[in-house]
């Protein structure tokens, strides 16, 4: 008597592996297991990423970005041979004057004459002026926007006797004057020194405080401590400020205690263009760098023009000699902080 055993329509070979019918299909009562594959994408960025991927997109973009793109580390030699040019400048200054920039009475004491009439010869007037009182006597003109509203004097006295003199000399040349033709500020060379150490003392603390908020800002933003990209914020601010003062320096114009402040200001105007770069380089949405360094130029480039503009529209129009020096700096500035920011950051 034999048993009938009924094998399901597929088998198993020796191996123990199911061998479907020739259909191909398996029997409804068989299941496979699959295994669930959880598949992530990496990025593993490589040096070709960062450019064109056809040679027909390469060729579309312009001379100036294509070059920008390729030669960026060449392009560093401007700026560093503009950064050392700057501290010649001023250690040259220093060497001849024992400063590194001049200052006007409001820093080293003296008096102020703005006389509301103009004079033509300036040169002769301030020769003849020094010559007489035995000190150095400068003259400027004042002007708005392009004509001639009066002259403004300064020379290195503060006692009533010399200030008196002064006056009358200077009325020699220009004729009797009305007192509400002319004003006199007297400004004491100890009130003078400490606006000047408060003043580079406000600045010492202003860049550091900056410098220490680039470094927690970016610890928080990025998840850790990315010291490169702080560093390179912080120096080119630090330059921008050395290029201002050499220019400054070299135009031979005397820095005012308000001057000095517009230092203040440029350190806000140079970080800001470097904290947008920087974060669209860390955070921006475009998969190649350069597009993201592109993508920060156009905003940072406008923004930065935009101050200009208006700096220079400053310049020309206000009547204060304040105002127009706090301008003149900070559209220094500000020219500065676009070569370093998109040439060395």
């Amino acid at each position: 008597m034999t048993d009938d055993k009924k094998e399901p329509v597929g088998s198993t070979d020796v191996s123990g592996s199911f061998k479907s019918d020739g259909d191909g299909k398996l029997p409804d009562n068989i299941t496979v297991a699959k295994e669930d594959k959880k598949t992530e994408k990496q990025y593993d960025y490589k040096k070709s990423d960062f450019k064109p991927k056809s040679k027909h997109s390469e060729d579309s973009r312009n001379f100036i970005i294509k070059n920008y793109d390729k030669q960026y580390k060449k392009l560093l030699v401007i700026p560093s041979a503009i950064v050392a040019l700057t501290i010649i400048i001023l250690l040259f200054s220093f060497y001849n004057t024992g400063e590194f920039f001049q200052k006007d009475v409001s820093i080293k004491g003296g008096v102020t004459i703005t006389i509301l009439q103009t004079y033509d010869d300036l040169d002769g007037l301030e020769k003849f002026l020094t010559d007489s009182l035995g000190t150095t006597v400068n003259t400027r003109l004042l002007s708005e926007a392009g004509a001639k509203k009066g002259i403004i004097l300064d020379a290195g006295i503060e006692s009533d006797e010399e200030v008196s003199n002064f006056l009358s000399l200077i009325q020699e040349k220009t004729g009797e004057l009305s007192t509400d033709q002319y004003s006199v500020q007297v400004i004491g060379s100890s009130l003078g020194a400490s606006f000047f150490k408060a003043v580079i003392v406000s600045i010492f603390a202003a860049f550091i405080l900056m410098a220490l908020v680039v470094f927690l800002y970016f610890r928080f933003a990025a998840g850790k401590w990315i010291l490169l990209p702080s560093l390179f914020i912080i120096w080119t601010v630090l330059v921008d400020m050395i290029g201002t003062l050499a220019v400054v320096s070299l135009l031979d114009i005397k820095v005012s205690t308000a001057g000095l402040a517009a230092f203040l200001l440029l350190i806000g105007y140079s970080v800001d263009t470097d904290i947008l770069l920087t974060m669209r380089l860390l955070k921006g949405r475009q998969e190649k760098i350069f597009d993201r360094i592109m993508n920060a130029a156009r905003t940072g480039i406008f923004m930065t023009v935009a101050g200009m503009v208006a700096m220079a529209a400053g310049l020309v129009f206000t009547q204060s000699e304040t105002i127009r020096q706090i301008m003149l700096i900070l559209l220094i500035g500000l020219a500065f902080d676009l070569l370093h920011t998109w040439l060395t950051n």
